[in-house]
């Protein structure tokens, strides 16, 4: 059996190349292959099926062009899948990790132990992220700090606060998952002093898969399938006692009342004895089961009490933040509102300067009308005067010529009668 990549097809065979170069014809049958695809074939053919280049037979020059086009387009493809493949092995995720503070998040971590997607699992763990950025391609490890260290700068982390990471590995890689576990205890380590309780725990695909359907983090549904278990186990042990304890009663019963013949074959006080003791030890142990049980009890009650307390004062907690948040926002609108307060009568202050301004303006402009105006009145008063001056030197000297003409005239006729 050999194998060879398709290069051209055909209604009822394909040519194919072979790795030592041989472009070799055979049937498809009922197969369905495309261009660029590796397949296997058998190196006996009957004389219908021939080697095309083994032969020496010459091709036609188009059939060549065609298995041109087709090697063209393998190797093509060929080399398109090594460029791309990279690309997808890159991005291929080797594990997922969720943690649960409440707020809850997934990580889906590469092969080389680098985060390629932070997922928020319900409200509070989106406010988280909203914040979060340059996380791609960081070591898991290092996302994981910088996920509690903001929660812990929220309020949602703090003394005496419990963790939950959890891993669902996708691949089975030891030398990776030491790696990765070594990351983890590190970050365990690390809050230890701030008394912050970092749990861990390990699950396959399946159990992710199912908190997904119900909508959860794979932590929380491992936590519940836990807390359900304990319950069941818990009934089961009381059942069992209570099973115990009619077995035990009945056979007290039935073994006090044996027939008188074979109680007279042995001594009767003996097996009182005997019945007496046994029943009493079966007793004992029942009532000491029941004892653990109830001991249990009293401790699941008391853990429920404190994961009460312990989300009571988370509650607490988150509304004193809130609150906190509020009286800052609330502050800073103040601080907002004084400042636009102060702005504005800033504003107003300018206007009022400026309208003083143009007023001052208006009334200097006024005065400067009306000094132009006296200063015109004055000289028209002081044009008039040179006027009536004029007019009055004009009339001075018309009189005077008028006085010359009269003289003038009377010398004239006083000549005149000398003459006579």
């Amino acid at each position: 059996m050999k194998k060879g990549v398709v290069v051209e097809l055909q209604d009822d065979f394909v040519i194919l190349l072979t790795p030592d170069g041989q472009f070799l014809r055979t049937k498809v049958g009922t197969a369905n292959y495309e261009l660029g695809e590796e397949i296997p074939f058998l190196t006996t053919m009957d004389d219908r099926e021939e080697a095309i280049t083994r032969s020496g037979r010459r091709v036609s020059f188009f059939n060549f062009q065609k298995m041109k086009l087709g090697v063209i387009s393998a190797l093509a493809i060929i080399l398109i899948f090594f460029t791309v493949a990279p690309v997808f092995k890159e991005d291929k995720v080797y594990a997922y990790m969720t943690v649960d503070i409440n707020p809850s998040f997934e990580i889906a971590v590469d092969e080389h132990l680098k985060a390629i997607s932070l997922k928020p699992i319900n409200k509070d763990g989106e406010k988280i992220v909203d914040e979060i950025s340059n996380w791609r391609k960081k070591p898991v490890k290092d996302v994981i700090h910088i996920i509690i260290s903001k929660s812990k700068e929220k309020g949602y982390v703090y003394s005496g606060k419990e963790i939950f990471l959890t891993t669902v590995y996708k691949e089975e890689d030891k030398e990776k998952k030491s790696e990765l576990e070594k990351g983890v205890k590190q970050i365990q380590s690390s809050f230890e002093k701030s008394n912050v309780v970092v749990n861990i725990a390990e699950t396959d695909v399946d159990t992710r898969e199912k908190a997904l359907e119900q909508g959860i983090s794979t932590g929380k549904y491992l936590k519940i399938q836990s807390a359900n278990k304990q319950k069941e186990e818990i009934k089961k042990a009381k059942e069992d006692h209570q099973e115990i304890k009619r077995e035990v009663e009945n056979k007290a019963e039935v073994e006090i009342k044996v027939p008188e013949e074979n109680i007279e074959q042995q001594n009767n006080n003996e097996v009182k004895d005997s019945l007496q003791k046994e029943t009493k030890t079966k007793l004992q142990e029942v009532q000491k089961s029941l004892k653990e049980n109830n001991r249990n009890e009293e401790r699941e009650e008391q853990r429920q009490q404190e994961l009460k307390k312990q989300r009571q004062k988370e509650l607490e907690e988150q509304n004193k933040l809130r609150e906190k948040q509020l009286k800052e926002q609330n502050k800073k609108k103040e601080e907002e509102a004084k400042e636009r307060e102060k702005q504005r009568e800033e504003l107003e202050k300018q206007k009022e300067k400026e309208s003083k301004e143009q007023e001052k303006q208006k009334e200097k402009l006024e005065k400067q009308k009306e000094k132009e105006s006296k200063e015109r009145e004055k000289q028209r008063e002081k044009f008039e005067k040179q006027q009536e001056k004029h007019r009055e030197k004009q009339e001075k000297e018309r009189e005077k010529q008028e006085k010359e003409r009269s003289k003038q005239k009377d010398h004239d006729n006083d000549d005149d009668g000398d003459d006579d």
